[in-house]
């Protein structure tokens, strides 16, 4: 206690001062816009400064995350690069039974969420990089959302993770098709729904998209089945789906243009008419 008095003593001038000062510069940007809109400028400078600092380290330490997931996805396309050409077949892990009909293109999420009720992605590409309405989003694992807006340099959707999101599905090994949803809840999971009684439905089973899906390409992983229930009585399953994609991590995504589906919404308003 007595060292403490001794430093007040000691340097009583200088800590009056910075009293005095700290008073008389609030008294300054308190009673004058011009100089409160320069410390505030010059303040979001800094925080935006450090916080661009901030992302680009965390960028630098998920490289490592970003090349092992580059190199699988190079690794798998070489793999089917090499089985087409000794079989002289398209392989299955392409995106479609008829690729040519898609277009696709990369680009990186920015947004994501993934604990709320209704969830949505961002995208860092847009209406001038070709992105409209309605168009599949997906990665290497499997499906991720649908895009419901679009600005020029940017478009947003909901994710899988959405209330609002279907899309028609197929249990891989049975040929059998149903809906997929999420009814909320656990993220790591979506209900398979409208799958009938009769079917020898098992857990490991693996759910992909349908061929009556004309927004997703047909054979895009979804899932795994982990738990099915059947109540006396029901006529369809209560079946539970893993998803193949980890929601938590999106990072690297595909945005995929179907070039056909306009010729085939003008078919299906020509019958109707």
């Amino acid at each position: 206690m007595r060292n403490i008095f001794v430093l007040l003593l000691r340097y009583h001038a200088l800590l009056l001062f910075i009293v005095l000062e700290v008073i008389s510069l609030s008294l300054v940007f308190n009673r004058n816009s011009f100089q409160r809109a320069t410390l505030l400028s010059a303040t979001q400078q800094v925080v935006g400064g450090s916080q661009n600092l901030s992302f680009e380290i965390r960028k630098f330490f998920t490289l490592g995350k970003v090349n092992d997931s580059l190199s699988k996805e190079l690794a798998i396309l070489k793999e089917e690069m090499l089985a087409t050409k000794s079989s002289g077949r398209i392989p299955t892990r392409t995106l479609s039974k008829s690729p040519e009909i898609y277009d696709l293109m990369p680009t990186k999420v920015i947004s994501n969420s993934v604990d709320q009720r209704n969830n949505y992605i961002t995208l860092d590409i847009g209406a001038l990089d070709g992105v409209e309405k309605n168009m599949a989003v997906i990665n290497q694992r499997g499906i991720v959302g649908i895009i419901k807006g679009v600005s020029n340099g940017f478009s947003s959707g909901i994710s899988i993770l959405h209330p609002d999101f279907a899309v028609s599905a197929r249990i891989d090994e049975l040929n059998e098709n149903g809906l997929v949803l999420w009814e909320g809840g656990d993220i790591d999971y979506v209900s398979l729904a409208n799958v009938p009684s009769h079917v020898n439905v098992a857990k490991g089973q693996k759910v992909v998209v349908s061929g009556y899906s004309y927004v997703f390409p047909e054979g895009t992983p979804i899932g795994v089945i982990e738990d099915f229930n059947l109540k006396e009585g029901d006529a369809f399953y209560s079946i539970r789906v893993r998803l193949s994609n980890s929601m938590r991590n999106l990072d690297h995504v595909t945005v995929v243009k179907n070039i056909k589906i306009k010729e085939k919404e003008d078919l299906e308003e020509s019958v109707i008419e």
